[in-house]
């Protein structure tokens, strides 16, 4: 069997969001890969259902590993070549290209985070499409967002907002985007981990006019959430949002 090694690193970005999840778990068919994942917060959550277009394989495939960042990504990024070789075993793979030869070992699939549950629906108060603004706005906030490591959504006075600040510290700087008029909407602050909204934009990368942005918030448990969803529905993501009194690490 062949496996195309960027389509391969790509999956395993997508279903880790950027490394974000230490685990994974890759279900490979001839046509599909799909993945289903959750951290170990369980604030981030990624679904995939996407075309196979990593292993030209003929059967059912099951991939756990554990910690792909440090044992598998470092290999393929070793390959000079578009493709490998890739055999399959009961314990690991092994990736040949030319005279190189990788022995990369799965973890137990009791030791991967996988989302056992389904989504559950709920009301989104604003879908936002991202366009080059949003994007222009969000690598902005990016570049300020490490000194507080907090990122917020906003509504205020019916205007969604984008914004990057230490809410707890009166004193604190701040940089903040006007996004898009809402209605009906009551004022509310969301804050996320910057790293989580990050990670989610680097996931989405420059394919982003082919995804959706969908807030929600649920008063009742007072959690907000986003969740960023592919148009062909083949990508889903969904981040949590965070108490404010809560360290960000």
């Amino acid at each position: 069997m062949k496996v195309n090694v960027e389509n391969f690193k790509n999956v395993i970005k997508k279903a880790t969001l950027n490394d974000n999840i230490g685990t994974v778990q890759l279900l490979i068919d001839p046509s599909k890969i799909k993945s289903k994942m959750i951290s170990s917060n369980n604030i981030c959550i990624t679904i995939i259902d996407m075309k196979n277009d990593v292993i030209n394989t003929k059967e059912e495939l099951e991939f756990n590993f554990s910690e792909p960042s440090q044992q598998l990504i470092p290999y393929l990024n070793l390959i000079d070549d578009d493709e490998a070789d890739i055999t399959v075993k009961n314990e690991k793979i092994i990736l040949k290209s030319g005279s190189q030869k990788a022995n990369i070992n799965f973890c137990s699939s009791s030791v991967v985070n996988i989302f056992q549950s389904e989504a559950k629906e709920v009301d989104y108060f604003l879908t936002l499409e991202i366009d080059d603004d949003f994007i222009n706005a969000f690598n902005k906030i990016k570049k300020i967002s490490s000194r507080f490591g907090r990122i917020y959504f906003n509504v205020e006075s019916n205007m969604f907002t984008i914004e990057t600040t230490d809410k707890t510290n009166k004193f604190s700087n701040g940089l903040k985007f006007n996004i898009e008029k809402t209605e009906d909407v009551n004022d509310l602050v969301l804050m996320f981990d910057a790293k989580n909204i990050t990670d989610l934009m680097t996931v989405i990368g420059k394919d982003y006019e082919n995804f959706k942005l969908n807030f929600a918030y649920v008063e009742d448990a007072g959690v907000g959430l986003v969740f960023a969803e592919s148009k062909d529905n083949s990508e889903k993501y969904y981040v949590m949002s965070q108490d404010e009194s809560q360290s960000i690490e």
